[in-house]
């Protein structure tokens, strides 16, 4: 079951966390030697891609890796005076060639008043 989450971004800025996959029984998902996405489309499963999270794998067998949205991948989307919603979603792909999708919600894009 995907965990939803929104994360806020300003427009002229970034959003930069560490985070940890876990199972369903609370312990760190393994992911060494997986690829991970993180896309964010206008609409859930439609459409281009807008932008994409820059993701670094920190400690594959803790199942720790960094995320970086940077705000300004959505130059020219929306209204920049205005907060924009876009769907978004984090990829897992294990090398066995299964994906899962553990994550989901929705990327809100705040305007900036030192843009």
């Amino acid at each position: 079951m995907a965990t939803s989450f929104d994360i806020e971004v300003p427009r002229q800025g970034d959003w930069l966390k560490e985070i940890q996959l876990t199972d369903a029984e609370g312990n760190p998902a393994n992911l060494t030697g997986c690829t991970i996405e993180w896309s964010a489309r206008a609409t859930a499963g439609a459409g281009s891609v807008l932008a994409s999270a820059t993701t670094s794998l920190i400690d594959g067998n803790e199942g720790l890796f960094s995320a970086r949205w940077h705000g300004p991948d959505f130059d020219g989307f929306g209204i920049v005076t205005q907060p924009v919603r876009v769907a978004h979603d984090l990829k897992v792909t294990y090398p066995d060639g299964t994906i899962e999708v553990p994550v989901r919600g929705q990327l809100i894009i705040y305007p900036e008043v030192t843009a």
